[in-house]
């Protein structure tokens, strides 16, 4: 059986990742329209192979909201309306695999020492050569050693 392993980074800049049996496979960025669209491109390789897809979507919804911490007005609003966008994006495409039946695991975002890796470290940590994201290579920290 084949095993599947996309992550997601939801926001205006979707970070896309595909572990495939235990190697990264994929690591690019689209938008929210990109992201599902892939996710059924994959899922339906199902009618082809006998697949175990898990998709896991950073999920900001799981953690309390953040109020100011002394920044000015407008920085909080530019956070506030980024904040809002990634949880709007990440509730449909959890939604979106709840309704086709893919098997979807929500995380929190963690700020572990996987998130936010620069290009060197990532680089080194998982062997990839292409260029990659900021988004893409936090779409990979959720599914790399699961």
């Amino acid at each position: 059986m084949t095993k599947i392993l996309i992550g997601i980074d939801p926001g205006a800049e979707t970070g896309f990742a595909v572990i495939r049996d235990g190697r990264l496979w994929v690591v690019e960025t689209t938008d929210f329209w990109g992201a599902t669209e892939l996710i059924r491109i994959y899922n339906d390789q199902q009618r082809f192979i006998e697949l175990n897809l898990v998709v896991y979507i950073e999920a900001p919804q799981l953690v309390p909201p953040t109020f100011n911490r002394g920044q000015g007005r407008k920085v909080n609003e530019k956070i506030s309306q980024n904040v809002g966008e990634n949880k709007a994006h990440s509730k449909l495409l959890i939604e979106y695999c709840e309704r086709n039946n893919i098997e979807v695991v929500p995380v929190k975002p963690s700020g572990g020492p996987l998130t936010k890796m620069d290009d060197a470290f990532f680089r080194k940590l998982t062997g990839w050569t292409k260029r990659t994201s900021q988004h893409g290579r936090d779409s990979v920290s959720m599914i790399w050693g699961r």
